[in-house]
């Protein structure tokens, strides 16, 4: 009988563990529906999210780049770079530029492209920034330089004015307005800054992006987080920003305003050295600038775009591969080249083996993409 009750309890045993396994199952089962149900359901609701399903890991990463050409035969370039699939956004640099006509045909056949070969838009970009940072001059072109501006209305019509004659050119970006408060005359940048103080930069300068926006255009406020009146040219050599902590908020104010009060639809990013917020990489490869204070202190979750990458802050401190990948990892959601379309084809390359050999993840290529994407279907 003893034993008989032992064996009996075994079997009941058995028999609950059983039945409480089946129901853990079809529970998990269950709830593992509903979350594919759900992320379909989501898929379906944001075609954002859609689009990023869709796209192959060579075609995501091809999308964090831009190309600025000055070879010879560049339209050639951008048509094979476009096809390809390893770009997702062109700069038309002063050297593309003859003719305004030829301009809008050419940019009509790059996008052309794109939707042949079923790729999102391409984001197509220029430096406009008015006086000697213009592309295009001449009758038909407000070229007004920011250091003429002197009121937040002259601002908005400047921007709006020039908004409405890219847009006519087939251009949805345009780099500009910069931000940096510059009064020393012989600052490489002295010509292309405002004159006013920083109260009134912050007041022209969002004046400036609301113009672009309603006209039609994406701004990009630059170069975060700044250059200072003795900052060396970027263009040649790294700059060393000298901040301490009682003049921190004032060298951040013109950048932290606009993004609060403006939420431009991008920011570019400086090559300069500020060790007080990161002793071992300049603004465009830290994370602790572009992360902890753009990203996490500011707020901002829109589009991060680097400086062209090929300025000599960059290329003289940084291999090709240890730049492109601190750029990501940093925080930036597109990469620009303008100077040799090899080297941007090198740099898609060691983004793309970095994904796939696993020292990136997928997921870090999405988060830019859902940016990037949603961008492009605003404007």
């Amino acid at each position: 009988m003893g034993t008989f009750f032992k064996y009996g309890s075994f079997i009941l045993f058995v028999f609950i563990i059983v039945v409480s396994l089946f129901i853990y199952k079809s529970k998990y089962v269950n709830q593992k529906a509903e979350e594919i149900t759900k992320s379909s359901d989501s898929l379906k609701q944001d075609p954002v999210l859609a689009e990023i399903d869709n796209m192959t890991i060579d075609e995501k990463v091809g999308q964090m780049f831009m190309l600025g050409v000055f070879e010879s035969g560049w339209e050639t370039i951008i048509e094979q770079a476009i096809s390809e699939k390893t770009i997702g956004g062109i700069l038309i640099t002063g050297s593309n530029v003859k003719e305004t006509s030829d301009i809008r045909s050419a940019i009509e056949e790059f996008q052309s492209i794109a939707r042949q070969t079923e790729q999102p838009k391409l984001l197509v970009s220029v430096d406009q920034e008015g006086g000697i940072a213009s592309r295009f001059i001449g009758d038909g072109f407000v070229n007004t330089a920011q250091w003429e501006i002197k009121n937040a209305k002259q601002a908005y019509e400047t921007a709006f004015k020039r908004a409405v004659e890219l847009n006519a050119l087939g251009f949805n970006t345009n780099f500009s307005p910069v931000l940096e408060h510059v009064t020393n005359s012989k600052s490489f940048l002295y010509p292309r800054v405002f004159r006013g103080n920083k109260d009134e930069i912050i007041e022209w300068g969002g004046a400036m992006v609301r113009g672009y926006k309603d006209g039609g255009i994406i701004s990009t406020v630059k170069h975060f987080p700044g250059h200072l009146d003795d900052s060396l040219d970027s263009h040649r050599e790294l700059p060393e920003v000298n901040v301490q902590s009682e003049n921190k908020e004032e060298y951040l104010s013109v950048f932290k305003e606009i993004i609060k009060e403006e939420n431009p639809a991008m920011v570019m990013t400086a090559h300069v050295l500020v060790p007080f917020f990161d002793e071992e990489y300049p603004a465009t490869l830290s994370s602790k600038i572009i992360k902890g204070i753009l990203r996490e202190e500011f707020g901002y979750d829109g589009v991060i775009i680097t400086d062209d990458m090929e300025m000599g802050a960059i290329r003289n401190s940084f291999t090709l591969e240890a730049a492109v990948i601190r750029a990501v990892e940093a925080g930036n959601d597109i990469l620009l080249f303008t100077s040799s379309s090899e080297r941007q084809r090198q740099a898609y390359g060691i983004l793309l083996d970095a994904v796939k050999y696993g020292r990136i993840d997928e997921t870090r290529i999405d988060q830019s993409l859902q940016r990037i994407m949603r961008l492009k279907l605003t404007y």
